[in-house]
């Protein structure tokens, strides 16, 4: 039994995901999930309480799969800003839901209040970064990081000049993904770690590893 209510859990956060990705939390209809999830109402609101609890849930779900499909890399930071912005590009319902999150659940301060805020361990890490001596120390972490995933998002779904889509000219993606990680280098790692950098793109053993290691 416990198998199959955990079954019916993941089918309605699923259906869900996709509900309020297209229409926001005030749009999202609670019979379209069951629909969709082949639940009922009754089984909605008694595995979550309420539609607003099922919209947390499935921003929680999404924030939590972003944070392990690319894990902060403070050696190889300006490439995790271009990760984190191709992982947008894959998955556009992050930010529909966080954009109907912002309109919808919280309108201003941290978007991530009502989840326990920006996780505690990825600013620590900014912050070990910047002890190290790789990432700049004038900025406080939870700045630093905001900056960083905005800047990722500058092409995002939710961008107020241009969106990317998959369709994209493989020429505009490349042109994109080197502005990105020129300005993140620039803006947010020390001249230190610019000069490693170089230096290992330089490498051609280097260059051939990390070619393996992406195929």
């Amino acid at each position: 039994m416990e198998r199959n209510a955990d079954a019916t859990r993941r089918r309605i956060i699923a259906a869900a995901s996709e509900e309020f990705a297209e229409h926001g939390l005030a749009g999202g209809r609670v019979d379209r999930i069951a629909e969709r999830a082949e639940a009922n109402k009754a089984q909605i609101y008694h595995y979550f309480g309420s539609k607003e609890a099922l919209f947390d849930r499935v921003f929680d779900a999404f924030v939590e799969a972003n944070l392990a499909a690319v894990p902060l890399r403070v050696e190889d930071f300006a490439d995790w800003v271009v990760d984190i912005a191709d992982y947008y590009l894959r998955e556009p319902d992050l930010i529909r839901l966080g954009t109907w999150a912002r309109l919808e659940r919280t309108p201003h301060g941290d978007l991530y209040a009502r989840h326990g805020g920006i996780s505690p361990e990825v600013l620590d890490r900014v912050a070990d970064g910047q002890r190290s001596g790789a990432l700049v120390d004038d900025v406080a972490p939870v700045d630093l990081f905001c900056m960083a995933v905005a800047l990722a998002g500058t092409w995002a779904q939710a961008s107020i000049n241009i969106t990317a889509t998959a369709d994209d000219p493989p020429e505009v993606r490349e042109r994109r993904r080197r502005a990105l990680r020129r300005t993140a280098a620039a803006a947010f790692t020390t001249e230190r770690l610019q000069e490693q950098n170089r230096l290992r793109a330089a490498d051609p053993a280097d260059r051939a590893a990390r070619t393996e290691e992406g195929s």
